[in-house]
């Protein structure tokens, strides 16, 4: 009696392409198959018809637009990473580029962070609630961001097992994305500072707001110098941070002598403190991603 073959592999409706924050490029749709167990599968097409993007899909790599995958009858999305390595093997003719396969994904994240610290900024030079009130928001797709590069990345080093340059990308990658995370967390908590200013906008906004420009810059810079392998670059934004240091000591001394000269005053003066504070902190952790850079060119961890 034959015995009957088990679908390793089921796809249902599925549309494979990539997905970025304005727009959509779909590369295949309608895609219904099974490759069953003990057959051997050929997938042919001309270059650009979607072979890798399809293999990236099936091995969780990127996600799906739409429809469903089911590998040994269960949905994809509810296997862990450790499961996935452990049921799906990838073996490529050319070299995974574990750089540009983190680095689109680098790119989105450091777009939202220079879009957060920027909302802020402006949010605290009008003096403007409700637009302080939209940097939650993004603060939650830099949060999201961050557990979709955690888990490719986890992805990558379970099924590709990189090495040596590939594994420092990675290795890099997952530290950057943590000062990411933290750079949106402290423009909330400018953001929220904001609210408590009873629409008064902000003395000594000219140091702030060069505060808030240095910090964009710094991050931008940072990740083009991950794309780009730049350590130069990376060096640069260092010692950029420099700028942000002496601007928070400007202002540090504006405002011990506004308290002393206006003591009523004071409690304001420490909220301007704080947010001066927290900007001198987004430019520590955009110089954290900068060193995280050199490391992953040279495997040297260089420390400010």
């Amino acid at each position: 009696m034959e015995n009957k073959k088990q679908a390793t592999i089921r796809l249902k409706n599925l549309a494979i392409g990539y997905k970025a924050k304005n727009n959509t490029k779909v590369v295949a749709s309608g895609l219904c198959t099974e490759i069953n167990s003990g057959e051997l599968t050929c997938l042919l097409g001309a270059n650009g018809v979607g072979k890798s993007t399809l293999l990236r899909t099936l091995s969780a790599f990127q996600p799906k637009l739409e429809g469903a995958i089911y590998i040994m009858d269960r949905e994809i999305e509810t296997y862990s990473d450790k499961e996935l390595s452990r049921t799906i093997g990838v073996v490529l003719t050319e070299k995974c580029d574990v750089r540009n396969m983190t680095a689109r994904e680098l790119i989105e994240m450091g777009s939202l962070c220079e879009e957060v610290i920027a909302l802020a900024s402006r949010a605290l030079t009008e003096g403007d609630r409700e637009l302080a009130a939209k940097v939650a928001p993004l603060d939650e797709e830099i949060d999201q961001k961050e557990r979709a590069i955690e888990s490719l990345c986890l992805k990558l080093l379970l099924q590709q097992q990189p090495v040596a340059r590939d594994l420092r990308q990675i290795s890099a990658a997952l530290k950057m994305i943590t000062d990411m995370e933290r750079i949106g967390d402290q423009a909330e908590d400018i953001a929220e500072i904001i609210q408590f200013l009873a629409g008064r906008s902000a003395e000594n906004d000219d140091l702030l707001r060069e505060m808030a420009l240095s910090t964009i810059h710094m991050v931008t810079e940072s990740v083009d110098a991950y794309v780009k392998h730049d350590t130069m670059l990376a060096e640069t934004v260092i010692a950029e941070d420099d700028v942000v240091d002496n601007a928070f000591d400007e202002v540090k001394r504006r405002l011990i002598d506004k308290i002393a000269a206006h003591p009523d005053d004071g409690e304001y003066a420490l909220d301007l403190l704080m947010i001066a504070k927290y900007f001198e902190r987004i430019g520590d952790h955009a110089t954290n991603i900068a060193e995280w850079v050199i490391f992953s060119v040279t495997g040297v961890h260089k420390e400010g």
